[in-house]
């Protein structure tokens, strides 16, 4: 299945991108990628976003960069893109107490997704989506949605990161917010690896 959106009301549609645009005001898409650096396993999460309503946009729907964490160490046993999700979610949607219905496009954990929309379970850790804020899933295969483009996108901005890692031999900053689910992270703007 490349794309999968749960409908909770009239505005149900066929096509994805039009489902978006008539029940959300936002969307935003979050891929995390692990890779080896310097003998860690690191995870780079990359967000994507619309950076205006849905629905100031007619067929042809931009996105922009929002975010990307590297995550040093994600613990076996732990799926790295929950970690990820939680960066983006807790740090960029959560503070903001934007009122505004959000699409969270992510590719991973596709069944228990109706679960944590349902707020019946976390989606990480001890952490429930906020109210206004509902995940669906979509493949970075899929070329003809928005939903698909935009994880696509994250995927390559992901590899991008860690190709200008390993070019540059960069180095670990010192991290002082590990956890048990990881070693620590940082927050890295894309023009810092262009």
């Amino acid at each position: 299945m490349l794309t999968s959106m749960a409908a909770r009301s009239n505005n149900a549609s066929f096509d994805p991108d039009k489902f978006l645009q008539n029940n959300y005001d936002y969307a935003i898409s979050i891929d995390t990628n692990t890779k080896q650096y310097k003998g860690h396993k690191i995870s780079i999460c990359t967000c994507y976003h619309v950076p205006k309503r849905l629905s100031a946009y007619g067929s042809d729907i931009p996105f922009s960069h929002l975010v990307s964490y590297v995550i040093l160490s994600p613990i076996d046993g732990v799926n790295p893109e929950q970690i990820g999700w939680s960066l983006v979610i807790e740090n960029n949607i959560r503070p903001a107490k934007n009122p505004s219905r959000i699409a969270v496009i992510v590719d991973s954990e596709k069944d228990a997704l109706p679960n944590y929309n349902l707020r019946e379970k976390p989606y990480f850790a001890e952490y429930y989506l906020p109210d206004n804020t509902t995940m669906h899933y979509a493949s970075d295969k899929d070329r003809d949605s928005l939903a698909g483009q935009m994880l696509k996108m994250c995927h390559n901005a992901a590899n991008q990161l860690h190709n200008y890692m390993l070019v540059n031999e960069l180095s670990m900053p010192l991290l002082q917010n590990a956890c048990e689910y990881h070693k620590g992270y940082f927050r890295v703007r894309v023009s810092q690896y262009k």
